[in-house]
């Protein structure tokens, strides 16, 4: 939970498993993933900027004075980009934080740079994004009633509660690899883990801290 993995470096990586699968004569086949992932790998990165450390900071002191105001931060965030705004939900600090961190990087707006992804993608998107791609995708996708899919899900999470995911979130809390407290805020000192948002690790530390 220390080390920081993005979207880019699973990118890079999965990249670089390819053509090493490529070079040996077979077909690499890339399955299942987190949706967000696999739009980096198929569609390529973001051209937005990296914050620089001044534009994190900068950001970090503007958030931290809305004291967890959601309603106010977000008013703050349409004045800079509405557009990007309109994809964001309820408490999605991550995402808030990095509206204004690219605004305050580089003078435009996230939604200027981003490229539209998921359901925002139009045929005619996918198709163009296809076509200057990398590598040759051919894109699969299997379907599953939902109530299946919700069935499994439910017993998933019981299954990781009986592994014990309550005793190791604690473990790592006690390390301080992961630091307990509402998810619902913005992130804390130091900026937010990226464990500390996935889902398992994230409901876990809510309850921890409600006990």
């Amino acid at each position: 939970p220390e080390q920081e993995y993005t979207a880019a470096d699973f990118a890079d990586q999965a990249r670089l498993a390819i053509l090493d699968v490529d070079s040996r004569g077979k077909l690499p086949i890339v399955v299942g993933g987190t949706g967000f992932y696999l739009q980096w790998l198929v569609y390529g990165r973001p051209q937005a900027p990296a914050p620089t450390p001044e534009a994190t900071s900068k950001t970090d002191a503007e958030v931290d004075s809305f004291a967890g105001d959601w309603e106010r931060a977000f008013a703050r965030a349409m004045q800079v980009d509405p557009l990007y705004c309109e994809t964001l939900k309820t408490n999605d600090w991550f995402r808030l934080k990095r509206c204004l961190e690219v605004f305050y990087t580089s003078g435009r707006s996230l939604s200027s740079y981003d490229r539209p992804v998921g359901k925002k993608l139009s045929y005619s998107q996918v198709a163009s994004a296809l076509c200057s791609a990398q590598f040759d995708f051919r894109c699969f996708f299997l379907h599953r009633p939902r109530l299946e899919l919700f069935r499994d899900i439910d017993l998933r999470c019981e299954i990781m509660l009986q592994r014990g995911l309550l005793q190791e979130v604690k473990r790592l809390v006690e390390k301080g690899a992961l630091r307990p407290g509402p998810t619902e805020g913005p992130a804390s000192e130091g900026g937010e883990r990226a464990a500390e948002r996935s889902i398992g690790y994230r409901q876990a530390l809510d309850l921890i801290w409600d006990l």
